[in-house]
Parts: C-alpha cells; sequence; structure tokens
C-alpha cells in the first residue's frame, strides 16, 4: 500500500469434487522454494510448462537455476520467460549477470541474446518471443510501467 503499511490477503482454490472429470485441479501443485537450489527431481517432479516470470534478473545465480532446468522439463516441455533484464546488484552480484554489460573487449552482452545461447546449448528451441508490457503498483501514487521480454522455448531433447 506505502511505506509499512501493508495489505495481507489469502487465496483459496475452491475444494475439488472427485467425481469431476471437468476439474484439473488434482493435477496443480504450489511450491514455495529457491530457484537456485532446487529440490530433488525426486521430491519435485518434471513438468510439461514452467512460467519464470521477473525470475532471471533477481536471482543471485541465474547460471545455476537455467543449469538445473532441462532436468525439470519434460521432452517436448516449453518453459516462458518473462523478464525486462533489469539487473542490479541487490540481487545478482555483477559477475553472474548473463547479460546488460560490456565484456573486457567493450562488447554489449545483450541478456536475450546470451539467454538465446544458453537455451540452444540446453537443447532448447525458442518457439515464442515478444515485447509485454506491465504496470507494477507500489502504492496509491507511483506505478511502475515496464515492457519485458517474453521468449518461450520447447525442450527437443
Amino acid at each position: 500500500m506505502e511505506g509499512d503499511i501493508c495489505e495481507h490477503a489469502t487465496a483459496v482454490l475452491p475444494i475439488m469434487n472427485p467425481s469431476d472429470t471437468n476439474s484439473n485441479f488434482g493435477s496443480i501443485r504450489f511450491f514455495v522454494g529457491d530457484a537456485c537450489n532446487m529440490p530433488s527431481i525426486q521430491q519435485l517432479g518434471t513438468f510439461d510448462a514452467i512460467l519464470c516470470s521477473n525470475l532471471l534478473c533477481r536471482l543471485p545465480d541465474p547460471m545455476a537455476f537455467l543449469g538445473a532446468l532441462p532436468n525439470y522439463m519434460n521432452i517436448g516441455g516449453v518453459v516462458l520467460f518473462v523478464s525486462p533484464y533489469s539487473w542490479l546488484e541487490e540481487y545478482t552480484p555483477r559477475e553472474n549477470w548473463i547479460g546488460g554489460y560490456e565484456n573486457d573487449d567493450g562488447a554489449a552482452i545483450d541478456s536475450k541474446q546470451k539467454l538465446r545461447e544458453i537455451m540452444e546449448g540446453k537443447g532448447f528451441v525458442q518457439v515464442h518471443d515478444e515485447a509485454v508490457p506491465l504496470v507494477i503498483r507500489e502504492h496509491a501514487r507511483k506505478y511502475q510501467y515496464i515492457i519485458s521480454d517474453a521468449t518461450g522455448w520447447r525442450r527437443l531433447k
């Protein structure tokens, strides 16, 4: 809301009726965890889809997450990254940024291009690319307008 004033809210799913054949609630699972230190595949399982929204540039070690990602994706599965690539040292040490800096030769390292190289190297092919505008309300009189990069990737191998 503003400053230290906040509003608490709880989301509640409807109770699932086991005889309702149109319901997919039984296949929905929610997790809270550390994207750089994922639980074992035996604990977490593998997925057909993973959404990484506003995640990459807020991880202390994005490569740790990207390195583990294929282990959690089924072949043919899709991962969607939505990121403004707003790298800040308060979240990610500069040496862990995947882009947004100049290399030793002075060449600009672009986050989107570097993500493409990383994902292709891990057996993914890009299937989607678009700019996604969004507004974040910080409080009643302050908003952030952001245009994030949204890329979708299908795991081939």
